[in-house]
């Protein structure tokens, strides 16, 4: 019951739902609301003071603390384990910016590395809760996250946020509709009115029920009236972490055995691009006269194609830049909501010039 009592407290807390200053009821009240007695009241109060989140007042009661203004210790956790070198590039870039911003800052920061199996990662790392403990850490940044380590981590005892497409609310990405209506503008400019899509996210919503880029990919053709055949979204299903080179090789052969073909393919993310662009190599279709392409790119990672098309272009800086904001509102117990992040699109003057021939 004391640990239950904590959890419950300390959500309450980190969600703003118990604000700075806020006094909490009598504990003997507290523990008849509970239905346990004022002693596991105590020790459940008394380890959120240790964590800093409650203080006591003599002869007032106990209120939520205030924390300090700077958040200067901050915790990145990371795991690579299963995965290939390309595969790791743009978290190792995300990692990169996090630290160059909080050195900017002048914040600590502490790279905690979990090398587990995504099945033994059902519980936390020993050596993160030791950071908690011992307070070398003050929030945390989580990379890379799976679906498993969720239920522990709504249990620290500090904010954290993440990259997430489930629209979490202390969550950051690019998966929202406004980055599928830019790819679906293009699509009319270049007078294509059919389109397909290659990518490692299954369509039928996230972990929490929220749509996936697939999803809203799918959802967005209706708008737009440009065919969108299923035959012609090639996903995987269930979400793929590893293997993308190869995912998007094979995908595109695929593709590639259709009867008919759309008239634009979009490849997403960089890494099944990647993979993809080597398959479209070794077939003899035509890049842009046969088939427009627009491939996900990162500013910070190079991606040549010897064909032209169009980019959509996401930046791990801006979302080193996302989550550091993120994480100083919930640092300050500030109201937050998903953070949508927005692609920006490099058009290719050649892939236009072939749109007019085709129309002329």
């Amino acid at each position: 019951m004391q640990v239950q009592v904590k959890i419950f407290l300390r959500a309450k807390i980190i969600e703003r739902k118990l604000a700075p200053g806020d006094r909490l009821p009598k504990m003997r009240d507290l523990a008849a609301m509970w239905g346990t007695n004022y002693f596991t009241i105590n020790k459940a109060i008394k380890e959120l003071e240790k964590e800093g989140l409650l203080c006591k007042t003599p002869r007032l009661g106990t209120f939520v603390s205030n924390r300090p203004k700077k958040l200067s210790k901050i915790g990145i956790y990371v795991h690579f384990a299963g995965q290939k070198k390309d595969e790791t590039t743009s978290t190792l870039n995300i990692l990169s910016a996090l630290q160059l911003l909080m050195s900017q800052q002048k914040t600590e920061s502490k790279i905690i590395i979990d090398s587990r199996p995504d099945k033994e990662r059902s519980t936390p790392l020993p050596t993160l809760l030791e950071a908690i403990e011992e307070r070398s850490i003050e929030a945390l940044i989580v990379l890379n996250p799976r679906y498993m380590i969720m239920p522990w981590l709504n249990r620290l005892a500090i904010p954290w946020v993440l990259p997430s497409s489930s629209g979490a609310q202390n969550g950051v990405s690019y998966n929202c509709v406004e980055n599928i209506e830019i790819i679906y503008n293009r699509c009319l400019e270049l007078g294509c009115r059919s389109i397909g899509w290659i990518s490692q996210v299954p369509l039928g919503g996230t972990y929490e029920k929220t749509p996936t880029q697939s999803d809203y990919f799918k959802m967005t053709s209706e708008h737009y009236n440009i065919e969108l055949r299923d035959e012609w979204i090639i996903t995987p299903k269930k979400w793929m972490f590893n293997d993308l080179m190869d995912y998007g090789y094979h995908a595109f052969k695929s593709f590639m055995e259709l009867s008919e073909m759309p008239e634009m393919l979009v490849l997403t993310p960089d890494t099944v691009a990647f993979g993809s662009v080597n398959a479209i190599l070794e077939s003899k279709i035509r890049i842009p006269e046969d088939l427009k392409i627009i491939i996900h790119t990162n500013k910070e990672i190079e991606f040549s194609t010897p064909f032209p098309v169009d980019k959509l272009e996401s930046s791990c800086f801006n979302m080193a830049s996302g989550l550091l904001n993120q994480l100083e509102k919930r640092w300050h117990n500030k109201k937050i909501s998903h953070l949508k992040l927005r692609l920006k699109l490099i058009k290719s003057k050649e892939v236009e010039k072939s749109s007019i021939l085709f129309l002329n």
